[in-house]
């Protein structure tokens, strides 16, 4: 039997997966501190979870035995609107793609699995337009 960890708009449902069968049946109740769910990207040794959530990222341990999920703790982002999580390979830095505000916010992962306050000047702003949807080329919606 394996783990699935799915996301809602707020919320983040662990479920037992048959890998064989391909049943999911849902252990517990969803987790729902700060709006987390949207988005997860799981720490490579699974003993982490991140999300995105209201005030900009969660993070959560997983019990090893139960898979349910404990809150270690959120911050804040400098640019809202995330849409997009992942971890770099050694799982020291979560990227959150700001597709609202246009950017991407730099977080630390502590090695408790916390995160750490986004840094002044750490998130990267775009600037500019993307080109992609460009009227007057005709490729009017």
């Amino acid at each position: 039997m394996a783990r699935a960890y799915i996301a809602a708009k707020a919320s983040i449902t662990v479920f037992d997966f048959d890998t064989k069968t391909g049943a999911l049946t849902p252990v517990g109740s969803p987790e729902e501190t700060d709006g987390a769910g949207s988005f997860l990207a799981p720490s490579k040794d699974g003993k982490y979870l991140y999300s995105l959530a209201k005030p900009g990222a969660a993070s959560f341990s997983i019990d090893a035995a139960s898979g349910q999920l404990s809150h270690i703790n959120s911050v804040k982002c400098d640019i809202s609107g995330n849409a997009h999580l992942v971890l770099t390979s050694n799982d020291r830095i979560a990227l959150a793609a700001a597709y609202g505000g246009g950017g991407v916010n730099v977080i630390r992962v502590n090695e408790d699995g916390s995160l750490a306050d986004v840094e002044v000047g750490a998130s990267v702003k775009h600037e500019g337009g993307s080109n992609v949807y460009q009227p007057a080329q005709g490729n009017e919606q």
